[in-house]
């Protein structure tokens, strides 16, 4: 077996250098995709809270409207 000269030294440096660049390009897109599900995610968290926040005033105007009922009940249904 001989040992590598200059030219396989600088052929398996490109190789090298080849696959660290398609290894760059992966993170890239990686990075793109997480950037992507990141805005997704934080727009359902959003949603999710609308409709905690809706929830809980409709929840609470039953509650107004379930005291009204109960408080005047006896006047709007004809009972003493």
């Amino acid at each position: 077996m001989t040992s590598p000269n200059h030219a396989d030294l600088n052929r398996a440096l490109g190789r090298v250098e080849g696959e660290m660049a398609g290894v760059k390009e992966g993170m890239e897109r990686i990075e793109g995709l997480l950037r992507s599900l990141d805005q997704r995610m934080g727009v359902l968290e959003d949603e999710k809270n609308q409709r905690k926040g809706a929830l809980a005033a409709l929840m609470v105007f039953s509650g107004f409207v379930g005291g009204l009922i109960a408080k005047f009940g006896g006047f709007i249904f004809g009972g003493h």
